[in-house]
């Protein structure tokens, strides 16, 4: 704001007060443009996540599930790499590789017009979300305050799944104007606009400095993520919930197609407004939750929220119209919203700071897993009706949310570890990491 402009002590009030604890990290150097660079690239992967599957929902079932389990495996396979590129290299710069290579990926996928160059393309960029993921994780504790972590979760949730409101509209109406080509085009062009946009954050120094030797010695830095996850309770807790979570995501991303299609009798292209109203619902939910302080317990309200998605999923399989469909996904998505920013926060707050890259890919390999693994259950595996399988998801999801949620009430939490933001560690360059270093 220019010096020279005058606001009233009281509208800088409300505004502090409507901003709650995100003012301070929208206050970061660096942090609008990842969070704007974050929802731009978002937005560019539903435009090709709504294009694929309007494509293949004339199909069964089975395409869709291939579709979701071929998006999943590359997560799967190279996100131990990715999360040792990140603490090696740097997020920022991991980040401009991944952004860059979506943008390539999808160009090519506007000059694809058969069912198996869609999947080709997807394979491939799904192993550029592989360096995305723990990319943006760990550029976003390197750029906010320690305490804010989860104020700036929840607000790069809300960028993103207001992205989710634009990008499956924008495709559905290129769909239905000039076809896929323009929609894989416009989303060649989001990721090309992120890159752009990332050049405006600062680059934080690796943290990772690790002398090892031998295939023991490597392997256990490649593994250094996932022992921190398996170290903390709290952490572990979590992580069940993240399973459940995403799990529920590869049901609906296989079955809700043709829940429209086939039992709603939505016309094509519906999927787009039902995906907006659940991003709708998500990206409010997610900026309530970037105003409020921080939990001190927050496990307990993570599996109470997951319980509330499968409860809202359970009655979802009883619409009976898309008025209906998009009132439950808005309600879906809401509930999603004060799941998931509070989920990656713990994470993030409670994993030594070398290692965050590794703990997030870990963490983000569990959930592809989980959401591959359902998606070819619900939809090569089980058998009944759409609606069934939609509702034994939803009741699936409930059980996990309550057992975390009665587990974890009352419980202390153990002491955070070492070197994580949590237990006051600070962010340095090790000259080598002790929990890397090759066995004498």
């Amino acid at each position: 704001m220019p010096p020279n402009v005058v606001v009233s002590p009281r509208l800088r009030h409300w505004a502090r007060r409507a901003a709650g604890e995100g003012a301070d990290v929208l206050a970061a150097p660096g942090f609008r443009a990842l969070m704007i660079a974050h929802a731009v690239c978002v937005g560019g992967y539903w435009l090709f996540l709504t294009t694929a599957l309007t494509e293949l929902s004339s199909s069964g079932t089975a395409q869709s599930s291939r579709l979701t389990a071929l998006l999943t495996f590359p997560l799967v396979a190279l996100s131990p790499f990715a999360g040792l590129a990140v603490d090696r290299l740097g997020p920022r710069r991991t980040l401009l590789a991944s952004y860059s290579g979506g943008a390539a990926v999808l160009a090519g996928l506007s000059r694809v017009d058969s069912v198996g160059g869609l999947y080709v393309g997807a394979v491939a960029l799904s192993a550029v979300i592989a360096l995305m993921r723990p990319s943006v994780f760990g550029l976003l504790s390197r750029t906010v305050h320690p305490g804010h972590i989860g104020a700036g979760n929840a607000l790069l949730t809300a960028a993103g799944e207001g992205s989710i409101v634009l990008g499956p509209l924008v495709a559905s109406a290129l769909i239905a104007r000039s076809g896929n080509t323009a929609a894989f085009g416009a989303g060649a062009a989001a990721y090309g606009v992120g890159a752009v946009l990332l050049l405006r954050v600062p680059s934080p120094r690796p943290l990772a400095r690790a002398a090892v030797t031998g295939w023991r010695g490597r392997a256990a830095e490649l593994a250094a993520g996932a022992r921190s996850l398996a170290a903390d309770d709290p952490t572990r807790r979590t992580v069940v919930c993240l399973l459940a979570l995403f799990g529920f995501i590869g049901a609906l991303f296989t079955l809700e197609p043709h829940l429209l299609s086939d039992e709603i009798g939505a016309r094509r292209g519906s999927l787009g407004v039902v995906y907006a109203a659940a991003g709708l619902g998500s990206c409010l939910s997610a900026l309530y939750a970037a105003r409020r302080p921080p939990r001190l317990r927050p496990v307990p309200h993570i599996g109470l929220s997951l319980a509330l998605v499968g409860a809202g999923t359970a009655a979802y399989s009883t619409a009976t119209s898309l008025t209906q469909a998009v009132f439950w996904n808005f309600v879906i998505g809401a509930c999603f919203g004060q799941t998931l920013p509070p989920a990656f926060s713990l994470i993030q707050r409670r994993t030594p700071g070398a290692v965050i890259g590794r703990a997030m890919a870990a963490a983000i390999i569990l959930q592809q897993a989980s959401l591959g693994a359902v998606a070819l259950l619900v939809g090569e595996v089980l058998t009944g009706g759409v609606r069934a399988r939609v509702l034994g998801t939803g009741v699936a999801v409930v059980i996990v949310g309550v057992a975390v949620f009665l587990t974890s009430r009352g419980r202390d939490d153990p002491a955070p570890p070492a070197g994580s933001p949590d237990a006051g560690g600070v962010e340095q360059q090790p000259a080598v990491v002790p929990e890397l270093a090759p066995a004498p």
